[in-house]
């Protein structure tokens, strides 16, 4: 595609800054690619959860490994929601007396493998994820940031479960039902119409 681009003679004056950035797409696909075999050695003695963690929709090879070099082992945590509170996906508190309160997230722990978890929670506001459930109920009260944080909460906690049980992703056990559903909504209020001329 690149070089038929440069071939056009219509490029004129731009045909030297399309082939620099020609130049800098094929340095950088250079380098992926070599990135991605040194990430394919070190992920062999890991290939089987990696393959496993991918089975859930939205996750890829980068958050898979990821999490695997975050977690390290996973019977070292006696619980999902010491994994969520580890990677800092916990809504933060203040006890003062007969007061609580709670904030933000603490995002303690690894900022990349928190990031890239929210980034697969985006996945999630489309009706076909089958997280979608979790994050439309809590859109409609929170807002979308919020919806996000909670499904990448899930997703540790979901991804956490299946490397300790050795198991493949299953909606089944998301409590989840697929099936599709139109909604009709009733609207009140319209905006008026100008009237013509004419009348």
């Amino acid at each position: 595609a690149w070089e038929g681009l440069l071939a056009k003679a219509e490029l004129g004056e731009l045909k030297q800054m399309v082939s620099l950035h020609y130049q800098v797409w094929r340095s950088a696909r250079s380098q992926a690619e070599e990135l991605k075999g040194e990430l394919d050695k070190v992920l062999t003695p890991f290939a089987a959860i990696s393959r496993r963690l991918q089975t859930v929709p939205g996750v890829g090879e980068i958050t898979a490994a990821t999490f695997i070099a975050v977690i390290a082992r996973p019977d070292r945590f006696p619980g999902s929601g010491e994994v969520s509170s580890y990677l800092g996906l916990v809504p933060s508190g203040w006890d003062s007396g007969e007061s609580e309160k709670h904030g933000p997230i603490t995002k303690t722990g690894n900022s990349e493998l928190r990031s890239l978890l929210v980034e697969c929670a985006h996945h999630a506001s489309s009706p076909n994820h089958p997280l979608h459930p979790y994050f439309a109920r809590v859109c409609a009260k929170g807002g979308f940031k919020k919806a996000v944080v909670c499904v990448a909460q899930r997703l540790a906690r979901i991804l956490w479960r299946m490397w300790l049980n050795q198991e493949d992703f299953q909606v089944e056990k998301l409590n989840v039902i697929k099936g599709r559903r139109k909604v009709s909504r009733t609207y009140y209020w319209r905006i008026k119409e100008p009237v013509s001329a004419e009348a």
